[in-house]
């Protein structure tokens, strides 16, 4: 909560904000989406946590979602359990 995101890819730089509620009984996505256009990779992710804290993470695929945690980058979610055990039933 409170991080900004600049991801640059194909030659553009874009910011996201994690926030919380905006207005009274209301809440945000905290997951944030970032438009690659025709870019199938990222140049780079820099993440300013509200900490002070500036960190610089390298994404290792698009379409998709990643979580990031101060001081520890990318780390595992939800999601990627569900990956590895639908690849576990196909073997």
């Amino acid at each position: 909560m409170g991080a900004t995101v600049y991801l640059t890819a194909g030659g553009m730089r874009q910011r996201g904000d994690v926030m919380s509620g905006g207005s009274y009984e209301s809440n945000n996505d905290q997951r944030l989406h970032f438009g690659l256009g025709q870019s199938t990779t990222v140049d780079g992710v820099e993440i300013h946590w509200p900490s002070g804290v500036k960190e610089k993470v390298s994404l290792p695929s698009v379409d998709r979602y990643f979580i990031l945690e101060e001081g520890k980058g990318i780390v595992p979610g939800v999601y990627d359990s569900m990956k590895s055990a639908t690849a576990m039933e196909g073997e």
